[in-house]
């Protein structure tokens, strides 16, 4: 199962998420949870903040793991 696709409903076409939690984040990119903070650190990658939630964009992580590579 995609855990990126929200719950397919009867009738409803899955959509993908465009903003990432830390878990989800370090699922789908195969990342841990602190090299994800320390890249946040470094500027590498960008971090969302909603309340106490920390969010990543898709689009973001997806463009650093493209930039990782060609390294």
């Amino acid at each position: 199962m995609d855990h990126n696709l929200q719950e397919a409903q009867p009738g409803k076409i899955p959509v993908e998420k465009v903003a990432l939690t830390i878990p989800q984040a370090t699922q789908f990119s195969g990342l841990s949870r602190s090299y994800l903070y320390k890249i946040f650190g470094t500027g590498e990658l960008a971090r969302l903040k909603a309340g106490k939630r920390v969010l990543v964009m898709r689009v973001d992580l997806e463009n650093y793991l493209q930039s990782i590579r060609s390294h």
